[in-house]
């Protein structure tokens, strides 16, 4: 009951609870009597706990929200002077509850938790000074070059975090906190973590209902793309607040203030300004709200805010919400300025150091015993600090001072998950913050298929020096080596990477009968690709073409017989004036043999797995892994399998077609250290195999079993732990279930 008390869960459970009882059987009022005074029982009303009436408990915070604006930290029903002291004093503590500042069930208090104070604080309640120092808190101390930080006099109500009454994109949907092909937004050369992306022609609709004085934002072309010409319009109640004029890609950012005041219905509209929106991808950064209702009647303060760098001052704005967007490295100071309506004025300032923004984008790519670390490089960064650990909050120091943009870390164990950091450090030697951690697996790939990257080509031509094996042909601007492949910023471990135009030719001798690839542009090619990708067999017969593929097309996973095929070809065709950017990518590219099927491809005659269904090519992990997870044995990936648990069975209907099974089995990696015990069987029209008992520590079993004439096959998990025992952690792996004409 403890570890119940402090579940997030217990939180939403209470929240719902009372909003249902007000839907349907009265008032909260009541319900919350009756929580905090009813029958004397330990367990409290509906079998929840009595610490429900005591401050620091997840039920506690839910019934207090319901009952008190969020910001009232003393629970006096107004947000004042204590409200402001309790939050600013506890900026930045973890594990907090409503009493300390967190009026989101977050647990932290931090900027969310400042915002709420601003947006229902009571005017009179406060000094002017105590109000100028909360325009300047909640704000990060520290900044990475080209992050931003919003400094809010009011608090701001971010439209991506709203619900909207409509929303269209010319290209996908509308984004909320990333650009519209899911990367940061970058407008002027400046990062926001919030506000919309979108592509010409677009609009977002939401409803105001009057309860908003600004609406503010910077607007411009996202700075991953290509020249682009688009128009940003602003509309209240259908009436036209705002129009930027044509606004091109060298633009930059453009900030913008618009006066919505009593507006119910806002609208933001982004119109393709030139003759074609192939490259429109057009971002409202920080796209946000400001509400001055809290003054009532009365008016508001007026603030301004003076950015100084080093002692000189370079700019001050009068202004409800200032976005810090910065320049360079450097100590800056935010000073706000409140005056009221007499003339009265009180400032406060606080400091930003910014540094070394560290990696622009960061992957892993897991190997046999090693993992290699990519990024992108940073503004501001001359070299590299790498961080690595076995979990999220133990990373240290592992690589200094490392020059270029990768790095391989070597000798680690396979299946185990390591996580990983990367540091920009500037020409100085500082370093800057940590980036976001990424984790990876080192593994071994355990799979049927031959990939075409392991085999000899009879020949290969190149738009640009050689075919590359399992990395991208992109290369590494003053290095030999080139960048690992990359579709839609997902890394392929194995694959061919080329330019276009392309050819690779592969003896196939009738040994294979399928051809399996993802293709598709390489991430890292940049603006201006245009590949078609086709296939032919030695006779010169097209098995397939592609339709023409370019940066912002999303990879194609593909199926191509080819049996009888003695010779395989693969192709790529530049369909634009030059090959520039054309680095096209044949993902994870591999022949499945004659003969060869595997039992997860085939259709089930009956199944029966515990209370999930049974899990084609990953692990039975759930809930653990909703998508299952991959299927992890002794440290190596199966990529072809069964997960299931036990009891299971599969049962599949051969009708004599197939002569050998083989298959790897054991228990999954994550059942842990300490799964209760199973046994397998095989069991077909003719034959029966059992296995001894596997507990944990047992090691995969390989087996090859006969199924000359055999008419069906079942595959059968055991459960041999006490009786009435459940399913502790028995996750089971069919590895590679081979079955062999």
């Amino acid at each position: 009951m403890e570890q119940a008390k402090n579940d997030p869960r217990m939180y939403q459970l209470y929240v719902s609870m009372m909003q249902d009882w007000d839907k349907y059987a009265g008032t909260q009022n009541v319900f919350m009597d009756y929580l905090l005074s009813g029958p004397d029982s330990q367990y409290g009303f509906w079998g929840l706990l009595s610490s429900v009436a005591s401050v620091g408990s997840q039920e506690y915070d839910a019934l207090v929200s319901m009952m008190y604006p969020a910001g009232d930290a003393d629970m006096d029903g107004v947000v004042g002077a204590n409200d402001v002291q309790t939050v600013l004093g506890n900026l930045g503590m973890t594990g907090a509850w409503w009493s300390q500042g967190v009026f989101n069930d977050s647990g932290v208090v931090d900027w969310n938790s400042v915002n709420s104070v601003k947006t229902n604080l009571d005017p009179q309640l406060v000094s002017l000074a105590q109000f100028a120092q909360l325009a300047v808190s909640g704000a990060p101390s520290t900044l990475a070059y080209q992050q931003t930080a919003d400094f809010n006099a009011y608090g701001a109500t971010y439209l991506s975090d709203m619900a909207w009454v409509s929303s269209y994109s010319g290209q996908g949907s509308v984004q909320r906190d990333q650009s519209s092909l899911g990367r940061q937004i970058n407008v002027g050369g400046s990062v926001y973590a919030k506000g919309l992306g979108t592509f010409a022609n677009s609009q977002v609709v939401v409803n105001l209902n009057g309860q908003y004085s600004q609406f503010q934002s910077t607007i411009g072309i996202d700075n991953w793309y290509n020249p682009a010409l688009v128009d940003f319009q602003v509309y209240g109640d259908g009436k036209l607040l705002y129009n930027s004029g044509t606004i091109s890609s060298w633009s930059g950012g453009r900030p913008i203030d618009v006066n919505v005041a009593g507006v119910n219905q806002l609208t933001l509209d982004v119109v393709a300004a030139g003759t074609s929106n192939t490259d429109d991808y057009a971002d409202w950064g920080a796209a946000r709200l400001i509400s001055t209702a809290n003054f009532g009647s009365a008016t508001p303060y007026s603030v301004s805010y003076s950015l100084s760098l080093n002692g000189k001052v370079l700019t001050t704005q009068s202004i409800d919400s200032f976005m810090f967007a910065n320049l360079q490295d450097g100590l800056y100071t935010i000073t706000a300025t409140a005056t009221n309506p007499s003339g009265a004025s009180a400032s406060a300032s606080t400091t930003l150091e910014v540094g070394p923004t560290g990696p622009g984008l960061v992957y892993t790519i897991p190997g046999n015993g090693q993992v290699q670390v990519e990024w992108g490089p940073g503004w501001g960064d001359s070299t590299y600090d790498l961080y690595r650990g076995t979990s999220p909050t133990s990373l240290s120091l592992i690589a200094t001072d490392v020059n270029g943009t990768s790095y391989i870390d070597k000798g680690l164990s396979n299946g185990t998950t390591y996580y990983y950091a990367v540091a920009g450090v500037d020409g100085l030697g500082n370093p800057g913050p940590q980036g976001t951690t990424f984790q990876a697996m080192p593994t071994v790939l355990v799979t049927g298929d031959t990939y075409v990257s392991n085999m000899p080509f009879l020949s290969a031509s190149n738009g640009s020096g050689a075919v590359q094996r399992d990395t991208s042909d992109v290369p590494v601007q003053g290095a030999s080596w080139y960048r690992p492949l990359l579709l839609r910023w997902q890394p392929v471990t194995k694959g061919l990477g080329v330019q276009a135009n392309s050819m690779i030719a592969i003896a196939t001798n009738g040994a294979y009968a399928t051809f399996k690839t993802t293709i598709g542009i390489d991430s890292m090619a940049g603006p201006g690709g245009s590949v078609v990708f086709m296939i032919r067999n030695g006779l010169g017969q097209t098995l397939y073409t592609s339709p023409v593929m370019t940066p912002s097309s999303p990879p194609i996973s593909i199926v191509v017989p080819v049996t009888g095929a003695q010779v395989l070809m693969l192709y790529t065709t530049a369909t634009s004036s030059n090959n520039r950017g054309d680095y096209a990518d044949w993902g994870n590219a591999r022949l499945v043999p004659v003969g060869l099927t595997y039992a997860s491809d085939l259709p089930f005659s009956s199944s029966y797995n515990r209370s999930t269904p049974v899990v084609r090519n990953g692990s039975d992990a759930s809930p653990a892994y909703p998508n299952g997870g991959p299927m992890i044995m002794n440290g190596a990936t199966y990529l072809k399998g069964l997960g299931v648990g036990a009891f299971s069975v599969v049962q599949f209907n051969l009708a004599g077609a197939f002569s050998t099974l083989d298959f790897t089995a054991g228990f999954d990696q994550v059942a842990g250290a300490n799964p209760l015990p199973v046994s397998f069987a095989i069991e077909t029209s003719n034959s029966y195999y059992g296995s001894s008992l596997i507990t944990a520590g047992s090691a995969p079993i390989p087996v090859s079993f006969s199924l000359a004439g055999a008419q069906w096959l079942k595959l059968i998990v055991y459960n041999d732990g006490p009786a009435n025992d459940g399913f502790y952690n028995q996750y089971f792996d069919w590895g590679l279930v081979e079955l062999w004409k």
